[in-house]
């Protein structure tokens, strides 16, 4: 069942912006949701091969090299698409 609320959130972000309501289902439909514990990691500076991750409730801290630059929440993304988009 695709989330109205993922829908919404794709449907704000620029890069999915404009797209018709029945392609942001589609694309929403392919997401997995994953939930995850504060303090653990989701991904490790330099990784390859990771997927898009889009935050729809609470918080993720990034960090570079040991050292806190950024805090993401509700409605932004980071990671890369399986297409080698190096977006967000």
């Amino acid at each position: 069942m695709v989330r109205a609320d993922v829908v919404a959130i794709l449907a704000a972000l620029p890069l999915f912006r404009g797209l018709p309501p029945g392609e942001l289902t589609a694309i929403a439909a392919e997401l997995e949701e994953h939930h995850h514990l504060g303090g653990n990691r989701i991904l490790i500076e330099g990784m390859r091969g990771v997927d898009f991750f889009l935050i729809v409730a609470g918080w993720a801290a990034v960090e570079a090299h040991g050292t806190p630059v950024d805090r993401l929440g509700p409605g932004e993304f980071f990671g890369v698409f399986r297409h080698g988009c190096g977006c967000g």
